[in-house]
């Protein structure tokens, strides 16, 4: 009997109980409904069963009628039967695509059974019979087979030897697109069927789509699909042929039996397959093929055949010594201790080589770890068998396999010949065996071995291998033959996913720790005392299991040390945003981890060439991806090891991430290095004596010749100077110890008046060489930003080295793609620019119409220009060239010349004037060295490196004058719509213009419009000498001022500088060099030949139509150095005017447009037309938003994705690892630079978003405090604090949301002042027009830009004061121009328009109306109106002014703006006692943070947490410490202060903390010396870090030694200061 058990919550409810919480929601969302309503319900469908007896209840078969069977069959005579072959589409996904496809037909429905077959119902038979007629229908790249259907026989899917499939034929020759051509091809896989659309068309039309080919195939199931095709093609004009491959990409792989050879089941689930292995494993061992046995002979046995051994004493040495298999096992006598098992590895060249490889992608199970002991305990993945077992069996000896001892570990066992081998053991659940993934495949092992072959590999990883467990030590073998190898295969549950192979002839390799993700190794290159560290990374594709891997480098970061490291594999993670195709605007969980594991590692990218996205998913469909997920890096031990190592990603060929390849030289010796001056020097005692002594020489020759041949001179005598300082780096690490050895000396002497004097002398030796260090690395390092700090000495070390590392240029790849490597890079380099800079275009045609000049200087400017150069001139230009600025090729720095200028003056300024006198330079001063920047990451060919010229020191300064004689007249004779380094313009003035033009451009609606951006291929080194002097001449430059430029133009020669190392040697025939001060001066009197070749142009042609808006004012482009913006109507004709303007510009100057960097953009244009006009033009079309001149360009609101680039730059200035090595004034020094640097550029066109605003500033305020590791808590002071300025208590840093309104108000100033600019020149015209500017409402036909911009008027409106002239420009209402304010809020409109007067009224017209005086009725009812006159008119204009505070009025600045937003604050008295000049910073910080009470001390800990400790002094251990306990009540603390006090003479100083505070609040405390300022500084941090290594645990001194160490850094610094070695701020 049957019985149902209901849930006891609806049971046992009492009745009455409504309580709704004891109501479950099956209840609530269900009726109510008893066992026997369901049973007994009555339904239109009968439901009712009939019973029919069974003659045997035992049987299990059930006989069905034929009348039963043809009655029911008859429901089903207009239905066919469908099944796929494998993996079926979605149910619903099918109903769609028969609907579309047979709703022709009268389809009427589908379903479809357990079993994956579906039953497809149409409304007549005809319909039926069509569908079956067509046969199979593609449904998403997958054939869904169709068959008539018997109902009263059994459903199967029959095999198919063959299959139709959708194939992508890759790389095909155009020669064969042709039907013919694609049918042979497609031949060679199965039976063509048709071509898809865009085949047919290019086959026929012979153009279209060259990439690939998509054609359906009846593929045959004959092996594994084909992957690759070769197609011979016969030469036309001998007996010759070329091979080509074609990679063929099938859209969807039917499964396949290999054993059958038919599509549709696995041979893991054929029946055939499986009885063929039984009968195999049936058949006797010794038959042979034939069927016969074969009889041997009795083997003996040893009678020890049990003796044992630990793997220690017969296993292979760490001297290359190998086991049968090659593969490095598992030895119990190794020194490093792993997780379970012991890890012992042997065994780069010269070249080395290290290379990661992924193999195939493939996804396999995951395996449960505890379902593996007892397999992976039973054969260890370094314990493997003899490679050819049947060989020792032959020669009687023992066979060695492995167990596992729970006590001993792994052990050896010696096996009798006699009993058989143990068979391989199974492999892993999980593992996809297909016998062509990864190097199961013999063609992929080929494939490897030819790789390691062709790139002289000497240690290899394969990542992803797909190797069979069972087969694993034969493949790796077979791949690796003589090498060693080991693999993870234990450690990974998925299977073996890292092998790593090397030659044991090139390198000793030990493997240090193995993990399923990673591969730690020790690496010692045979031949040479170099070793290195390196580790083989396979990220898990889970973000959660990838925190073993971020562990593990950790910890081995930990264990290594700061010794050589590198970091190749697949991460599986990206590390930036910009790491993916197009980029993503913010960085995910993923990649914060990814990169918070490289910041703690401290390693970054290796210098690294070829392909940038090194995985690729589905790349020829829409939507494929492509990242960045491969990567190697590298520590800076390793590069400063190692400078030449480089990494190369080569192309991914069928698999789908790309092999990396790390390369460099061991034992590399750098050689002779060409000079160059060390600033350091010029503190040296012996420097100026040293340069006088060789100056002093008489020299014969022209004034020129005398200054080059003096300082050749002066470069052997230098080098010997600095050879004196030896190595800096160890010379301060030897000056350290020999202080700490005397430090110690002291202590145990303290009386010892020797050993004291030695202390100081010492203490002051080690400064000063750490001074000369750090002014040599700041040199080197280039570091722009770094002016005002501690000295950072490791910082620098670290930005050195990886500056260096990614300059190296090891391989280059030339203009027709072939690679050149070591020496002959740099001839690769010289010959690349020599065919252009070097070469005469003979094409061009410099000529320029002398009526194209609109403006032209007068003859008095022009010859005022070439007035005599003065001694004061010189001197002006040489001390404005930065002291760190790259030398030129004599290697001689500014800084040389500045500090000798007393010795050397004379004759360089006597050489200068002699070149305006006489107009020649010596080639040898204008020799130029070209240094290579690279344009782009992953830089891999000449094309992508930009030649920066390092000219002379000299020439620089000849170039200075001139440039200072140019600038004051450029502005009158270049047009307003260029505003690069033109005095008075800004960058800005052409963004905020930009914007308004491409105003309404994503509608619909509209005149046609147009905009090009246009990039000028190599803009500089292209131009033509003698267009440029044409250019001079038609603007009315003197002819000497003209025969300067040419001769400074004319006669450079150039050699390549890369690597450290110069070469080649050529003349220049054309162009100006980037580097030079002078050439963006002239580049820009260039490209305002462009703009005069364009008017002519538009002039000549009356078919040009402007762009919309731009006829009025005359717009018709923008030009930033050669970033050009053109603007015309959208139609052909405009713009072919354009594109005549470009060609005859092109043939004057040289200069041509790139068109794969050009773009165009097109606003309202149809279809049609665009096509005309990029067949005109063919530029790329372009989409908003795009970047232009650095920031974006969008006519509609940006988005906050949008500021992504914004965030992702400040975050990687801040947010690097090398930054934990500075100190709190390099931090806020930093912080400093990129507040005024990076965002400022934005802040001056855009009102950023207060989110963004808030994202930048958090990330400035976790770096200042906790090295950017966003810990909370670490902010001492508020934010708003820090950003006050020093004397009212803060750091000085910026609060951004003050400083974006204060630069942007810079642009709302330019209207009231009604600036001569293009922008300025719109607004006006077009949006303000008649209107007030304050009152004005914002209108929608403004730009987004400018509508953002007006909300900050009432902000400025405050500080804005008139100064009375003729009184037009100011509103009498709106404007402040009187002493008793604004009239408007005093005075309503109502009154104003009842006295007569007008909203719009000027205070000139209200002055003219009332006569100068005050309404009688205003006054009446404003009495106080009385105490002010009204002031007179003048025949002057009115002046606009900016009031600071206290009416005191100046003109507009950003400084002045920010100040008066960010309000008034409270001065703090003791700030000069903190801040002063030639203060130390983390003193200065220390003592700040102790005027503030925000040091952590204990009595605040008690007020943070309700329950805290018990805690006491770490000094005195009496009571809690406190700032006033600390400093310097505590009785240890006070007795350090005491005799601080007594050795400095200082006893009137209080003791106690409050007293302090009071000392140094008092005004007359500003007079304290440098000493007394220094010294309490210096106290109150030595007895804060006292505490704090007390109180955790970091050992103690004594009061006496912490008095010496302040006594000694006073007297020491005191003694820079005397030398004169401090900076200010230091």
């Amino acid at each position: 009997m049957a019985t149902v058990q209901l849930d006891a919550s609806v049971t046992n409810t009492p009745e009455g109980d409504n309580d709704p919480s004891r109501v479950s929601v099956f209840q609530r969302l269900t009726p109510s409904v008893s066992f026997a309503d369901v049973v007994g319900k009555k339904s239109d469908v009968n439901a009712k069963l009939g019973y029919f007896p069974m003659k045997d209840r035992k049987l299990s078969s059930v006989q069905i009628p034929v009348e039963l069977a043809r009655e029911a069959s008859k429901a089903y005579d207009t239905t066919v039967v469908g099944y796929f072959l494998g993996s079926r589409v979605p149910f619903p996904i099918v109903q769609r695509a028969l609907q579309a496809v047979w709703g022709k037909h009268g389809f009427d429905d589908v379903m479809m059974n357990s079993n994956g077959f579906f039953f497809i119902k149409f409304n007549d038979s005809g319909g039926c019979t069509k569908a079956i007629e067509e046969g199979m229908v593609m449904i998403r790249n997958i054939p869904l087979f169709v068959s008539p259907w018997d109902p009263s026989k059994g459903l199967f899917r029959p095999s198919h030897d063959s299959c139709p499939l959708w194939v992508k034929l890759h790389n095909v020759p155009l020669v064969l697109f042709n039907n013919e051509g694609i049918s042979r091809i497609a031949s060679a896989l199965g039976i063509p069927k048709q071509m898809d659309a865009c085949t047919a068309s290019m086959c026929d039309k012979r153009w279209g789509r060259p990439g690939f080919a998509k054609v359906l195939i009846d593929v045959w199931a004959v092996g594994n699909l084909k992957k690759e095709l070769e197609v011979v093609i016969p030469h036309l004009h001998d007996d010759g042929s070329d091979k080509v491959k074609v990679v063929v990409e099938y859209l969807w792989e039917p499964v396949q039996c290999s054993h059958c050879c038919v599509f549709g089941h696995k041979i893991s689930s054929c029946v055939k397959a499986m009885r063929f292995k039984e009968n195999q494993k049936k058949r006797p061992e010794n038959m042979d093929a034939e069927g016969f046995v074969r009889v041997e002979r009795k083997q003996w046995k040893r009678k020890d055949s049990t003796d044992k051994g630990t793997f220690g004493e017969v296993g292979a040495s760490t001297s290359g010594t190998k086991n049968d298999t090659n593969e490095v096992p598992l030895a119990e006598s190794s020194v490093v201790e792993l997780q379970g098992d012991v890890v012992a590895l042997d065994h780069v060249v010269e070249p080395v080589t290290v290379v990661q490889q992924d193999v195939v992608s493939a996804t396999t199970e995951t395996v449960n770890k505890h379902d593996l002991v007892d397999v992976v305990g039973e054969v260890d993945a370094g314990l493997a068998m003899a490679r050819n077992k049947d060989a020792v069996l032959e020669e009687n000896i023992p066979l060695v396999t492995s167990h596992k001892d729970k006590n001993k570990g792994p052990v050896l066992e010696e096996v009798p010949p006699s009993v058989p081998p143990k068979p391989p053991r199974p492999p892993i659940k999980g593992i996809l065996k297909n016998p062509n993934r990864g190097l199961n495949n013999p063609g992929k092992q080929r494939e490897v071995r030819d790789f390691m072959h062709t790139n002289c590999i000497s240690i290899m990883a394969v990542l992803e291998s797909h190797v069979w467990d069972d087969m694993l030590s034969s493949i790796c073998d077979s791949t690796f033959r003589n090498w060693s190898w080991v693999s993870n295969r234990v450690y990974s549950p998925s299977g073996t996913r890292i092998i790593v192979a090397w030659n044991v002839r090139d390198v000793d390799v030990m493997p240090l720790e193995i993990n399923e993700q990673f591969m730690h190794c020790q690496v010692k290159i045979r031949n040479s005392d170099d070793a290195f560290f390196v580790s083989f990374v396979y990220g898990v594709n889970r973000e959660a299991d990838r925190s073993a891997l971020w562990s593990g480098l950790r910890k081995f970061k930990v264990i290594m040390g700061v010794k050589p490291w590198a970091i190749l594999g697949d991460f599986n993670a990206m590390l930036f945003p910009h790491d993916a195709l197009g980029g993503i605007s913010r960085r995910n969980s993923a990649m914060a981890s990814f990169f918070a594991c490289v910041e703690d590692i401290e390693v970054f990218d290796a210098n690294y060439s070829g392909i940038q996205f090194t995985w690729c998913q589905k790349p020829a469909e829409e939507g494929g991806l492509r990242r960045k997920l491969d990567r190697v890096l590298v520590n800076s031990e390793f590069v400063g090891s190692f400078p030449d190592s480089n990494a190369r990603f080569f192309p991914r060929g069928v698999s789908d991430h790309s092999p990396a390849m790390l390369s460099f030289k061991s034992g590399l010796c750098l050689g002779g290095r060409p000079f160059k001056f060390d600033n350091f020097l010029v503190d040296h005692p012996l420097f100026l004596q040293t340069v006088s002594s060789v100056w002093s020489k008489v020299v014969e020759g022209t004034f020129m010749f005398r200054v080059t041949k003096k300082l050749k001179a002066l470069k052997s005598p230098l080098r010997k100077l600095r050879g004196l300082y030896g190595n800096l780096p160890k010379r301060v690490a030897d000056l350290k110890h020999e202080l700490d050895v005397v430090q110690l000396a002291c202590d145990m002497d303290p009386c010892n008046e020797d050993l004291i004097e030695d202390l100081t002398a010492l203490r002051v030796a080690y400064l000063t060489a750490s001074k000369d260090l750090e002014v040599s690395l700041l040199q080197r390092a280039k570091i722009k930003w770094m002016r005002d700090g501690d000295a950072n000495t490791k910082f620098f070390h670290h930005a050195v080295r990886e500056r260096r590392h990614l300059n190296q240029v090891q391989s280059i790849a030339k203009v027709d793609g072939t690679f050149v490597y070591d020496d002959l890079v740099l001839d690769a380099f010289v010959d690349h620019f020599k065919s252009f800079m070097g070469t005469v275009d003979d094409h061009v045609n410099p000529l320029v119409p002398i009526g194209s000049f609109m403006n032209q200087l007068s003859p008095s400017i022009a010859l005022d220009m070439i007035r005599p150069i003065t001694d004061e001139e010189i001197r002006l230009a040489m001390f404005g060239i930065g002291n760190d600025k790259a030398p030129g090729s004599d290697g001689f720095s500014s800084k040389f010349f500045k500090a000798t200028w007393g010795i050397v003056g004379s004759d360089i300024s006597v050489a200068i004037h002699n070149f305006f006198y006489r107009g020649h330079i010596l080639k040898e001063l204008n020799h130029t060295l070209l240094c290579m920047l690279p344009k782009k990451p992953n830089a891999s060919s000449v094309v992508d490196f930009r030649p920066i010229a390092c000219c002379t020191v000299l020439y620089k300064c000849i170039s200075k004058i001139v440039v200072e004689r140019i600038k004051p007249v450029l502005s009158s004779l270049v047009g307003n719509y260029q505003s690069a380094f033109i005095p008075g313009r800004r960058i800005t003035d052409n963004i905020l213009m930009a914007h308004e033009l491409v105003v309404n451009y994503q509608r619909e609606s509209g005149p046609p419009k147009c905009a090009f951006k246009i990039d000028i291929r190599k803009a500089y080194d292209m131009v033509n000498w003698r267009y440029l002097l044409n250019m001079l001449t038609g603007f009315g430059f003197h002819p000497v001022m003209v025969k300067w430029v040419e001769e400074m133009i004319s006669t450079p020669t150039y050699s390549v500088s890369l690597n450290g190392t110069t070469r080649g040697f050529f003349p220049a025939a054309r162009g100006i060099r980037q580097g030079d001060p002078l050439s963006p001066y002239l580049f820009t009197l260039i490209m305002e030949g462009f703009s005069m070749i364009f008017r002519n142009c538009i002039n000549e042609a009356a078919e040009f139509g402007y762009h919309v808006g731009c006829q009025p004012i005359g717009i018709t482009h923008l030009c930033f150095a050669d970033d050009l913006f053109v603007f015309t109507r959208g139609d052909v004709a405009s713009v072919e005017v354009l594109k005549k303007a470009l060609d005859l510009f092109a043939m004057c100057s040289g200069l041509t447009a790139s068109l794969d960097k050009s773009e165009i953009f097109f606003g309202n244009v149809p279809d049609s037309e665009q096509q005309a006009i990029l067949n005109c033009l063919p530029f790329r079309k372009g989409t908003f938003p795009i970047r232009y001149l650095g920031v974006p360009l969008s006519p509609v609101t940006l988005r906050v994705a949008d500021y992504g680039p914004l965030i992702t730059k400040v975050r990687t200035r801040i947010q690097n690892w090398k930054s934990k090595f500075l100190s709190y004034g390099g931090r806020k020094q930093l912080v400093s630079s990129v507040l005024q640097s990076l965002q400022l550029y934005w802040m001056g066109v855009f009102v950023l978003p207060s989110v963004v605003i808030h994202e930048i500033e958090a990330m400035f305020r976790d770096f200042l405090w906790a090295h950017g590791s966003s810990s909370k808590g670490r902010c001492r002071v508020a934010w708003a604090e820090v950003c006050k300025t020093r004397e009212n208590g803060g750091l000085g840093l910026r609060r951004m949301t003050t400083c974006n309104r204060a630069l942007v108000s810079r642009n709302l100033w330019d209207i009231l002042l009604e600036k001569n600019s293009l922008w300025t020149t719109w607004v006006k015209r077009y949006y303000l027009q008649s209107l007030d500017f304050w009152t004005c409402s914002k209108k929608p036909k403004w730009s987004w830009v400018f509508r953002k911009m007006m909300e900050l008027r009432d902000t400025m409106k405050v500080f804005i004061r008139w100064r009375l002239g003729d009184g037009r420009s100011i509103n009498a209402w709106e404007d402040c121009w009187l002493p008793c304010g604004f009239l408007a809020p005093l005075i309503s409109y109502r009154r104003i328009h009842a006295s007569g007067f007008h909203r719009n009224m000027s205070a000139r017209e209200f002055l003219l109306a009332t006569d100068g005086s005050w309404p009688e009725e205003w006054t009446t009812r404003f009495p106080q109106l009385l105490s002010f006159t009204l002031p007179v008119l003048s025949m002057e204009g009115d002046v606009v002014q900016w009031d600071d505070g206290d009416n005191h009025m100046a003109d507009f600045s950003v400084a002045r703006a920010y100040s008066s937003f960010d309000g008034r604050h409270d001065l703090v008295p003791w700030h000069g006692m903190v801040w002063y000049k030639g203060h130390v910073p983390k003193y200065s910080f220390c003592l700040w943070l102790a005027c503030l009470r925000r040091h952590p001390t204990q009595d605040r800990l008690r007020s943070w947490k309700d329950d805290p400790p018990d805690l006491k002094c770490s000094l005195c251990d009496v009571c809690e410490d406190s700032h006033e306990h600390l400093f310097f009540s505590c009785p240890f603390a006070l007795s350090i202060w005491r005799e601080v006090k007594m050795e400095f003479t200082w006893s009137s100083f209080p003791d106690d903390w409050d007293n302090i505070m009071i000392a140094i609040s008092d005004p007359a405390g500003a007079n304290f010396s440098y000493v007394r300022k220094l010294v309490l500084a210096v106290s109150v941090y030595m007895v804060w870090c006292e505490r704090n290594r007390r109180l955790f645990g970091r050992g103690s001194r004594t009061s006496i030694q912490i008095v010496r160490e302040i006594t000694s850094v006073v007297h020491a610094r005191m003694e820079l200061v005397k030398r004169g070695r401090l900076q200010s701020g230091r």
